[in-house]
């Protein structure tokens, strides 16, 4: 799969975005939802395998993804370290983004 393309198009009370070729235009309160099959890329905050978990800052901004060492277990990775880029596909749980996959960039 193909991470999407987003650029922003301006700035004003609502914000327009081109999204692999579709405009998309959001208002200032909206709240962004990942897609079920969308991969964000995204550069590892932090990462404590004592804990079992960390968070991954998505390239496009919005909340951080968190990731539980079931993922990584299920990628086939021990750890992450801070600062690795990576590619998670988040699912929207109550209490934010979590990680149902992940793959190294």
């Amino acid at each position: 799969m193909v991470a999407p393309v987003v650029v922003p198009i301006d700035e004003g009370a609502d914000l327009r975005f081109q999204v692999s070729g579709q405009v998309v235009v959001l208002q200032q309160d909206a709240v962004l939802q990942p897609a079920a099959d969308m991969e964000l890329p995204g550069t590892v905050k932090f990462y404590d395998p004592a804990r079992g978990f960390g968070f991954v800052v998505p390239d496009a901004g919005g909340r951080e993804v968190f990731v539980h060492a079931s993922v990584l277990l299920r990628s086939g990775l021990a750890d992450l370290q801070q600062g690795q880029r990576v590619l998670v596909r988040p699912e929207s749980v109550p209490r934010g983004l979590q990680a149902t996959e992940k793959e190294p960039i």
